[in-house]
């Protein structure tokens, strides 16, 4: 909501329109694969962590990788000299997304790949999208 709002003050209709249009389609990829893969989560926590839904992809892992990137990208149009620091923290933080779902054992590590790549491929393709419509 925060940048949301950033956005909207600075009248950056197509920034709001990217987060909600990825971050909506992270949903629906997290949603849909998962009923279509119905992959079970691994049972090694299972007496402490108690999770119901499918394992393949990790959403968590899936929304790191969309909503991170999505956040430096703001980071680096509000301070355009910060962008080595707003790229490592991105890359820091959806790694430890990622790790952490490992620890919790609630995830198999192909899950978190999978989040990251179907994450990474999304907000890759939406940055690609708005970089074409902002030219004009």
């Amino acid at each position: 909501l925060a940048a949301l709002t950033w956005n909207w003050h600075r009248n950056r209709k197509n920034e709001i329109l990217l987060w909600v249009l990825l971050s909506l389609n992270g949903w629906l990829l997290i949603k849909g694969l998962k009923l279509g893969i119905g992959r079970a989560r691994p049972e090694l926590w299972d007496w402490a962590v108690s999770v119901k839904s499918y394992s393949l992809p990790s959403g968590h892992a899936l929304a790191a990788a969309t909503l991170f990137p999505l956040m430096a990208r703001l980071w680096i149009q509000w301070k355009p000299t910060h962008r080595k620091r707003a790229m490592t923290a991105t890359v820091l933080m959806v790694l430890y997304v990622g790790i952490g779902r490992l620890y919790l054992g609630v995830h198999w590590p192909t899950d978190v790949l999978a989040g990251w790549i179907v994450g990474g491929t999304q907000t890759w393709v939406g940055f690609r999208i708005a970089a074409r419509y902002n030219k004009n």
